[in-house]
């Protein structure tokens, strides 16, 4: 017994590419309105042509885009806000260290002058012992 099928693939072709695709549409938009369709129905359904399913792609793809586009500029606008935030903190920061760095200068030279003058009164300080010592070496010559 021969069985002879007509096998029309272009139209099979089509309610294959129309099923898939109704339920990539379905799957990955939870809120899309697809309907399930039995194989009856998906019989009577008219075939898209390549630029329809083209255009609802496209269609699919911009809306993608466009939401990916609105989160990219609301981390933008965070972004520029810390970057405000660590700028200002960057210059109190610097103002800080212009008023700590004259501080420094300011005691460094304080020190410095301290220092010479430590060091002048330890010279008037040994002058003093030397001449302390003479003072008892001429008292003791003098007894």
């Amino acid at each position: 017994m021969s069985m002879n099928m007509k096998i029309d693939m272009e139209k099979d072709v089509s309610f294959y590419e129309q099923t898939i695709f109704s339920q990539g549409v379905e799957i990955e938009n939870w809120y899309a309105d697809v309907q399930e369709t039995s194989s009856q129905e998906a019989e009577q359904l008219k075939p898209l042509r390549p630029e329809e399913k083209f255009s609802l792609s496209l269609k699919k793809i911009h809306a993608n885009l466009n939401t990916d586009f609105n989160t990219l500029q609301k981390e933008h606008a965070n972004l520029v806000k810390e970057y405000s935030d660590l700028d200002r903190d960057h210059m109190s920061l610097l103002d800080e260290f212009d008023i700590l760095n004259k501080k420094h200068v300011e005691l460094t030279f304080t020190h410095d002058s301290l220092k010479s003058s430590h060091v002048e009164l330890e010279n008037a300080f040994k002058e003093l012992e030397e001449l302390a010592c003479q003072l008892d070496s001429n008292e003791h010559a003098l007894k």
